[in-house]
């Protein structure tokens, strides 16, 4: 990927971002991504797993 596209694709994504702002946060969400969504595994699994097991604390 040349530098153009990369720039190109910087930008799209912040456009994105900015949309994306007009939805409401759910405070009690977490989101994990790994190795692009195809896989259930590595870091993201582990800290999901340890979530599940601890009882929840309020911040």
């Amino acid at each position: 990927m040349n530098n153009r596209s990369k720039l190109y694709l910087c930008k799209i994504v912040q456009q994105l971002m900015k949309v994306l702002y007009i939805f409401p946060v759910k405070h009690n969400r977490v989101m994990f991504n790994s190795y692009s969504g195809r896989q259930y595994s590595c870091n993201p699994k582990a800290i999901s797993e340890y979530l599940v097991e601890k009882p929840s604390r309020k911040i």
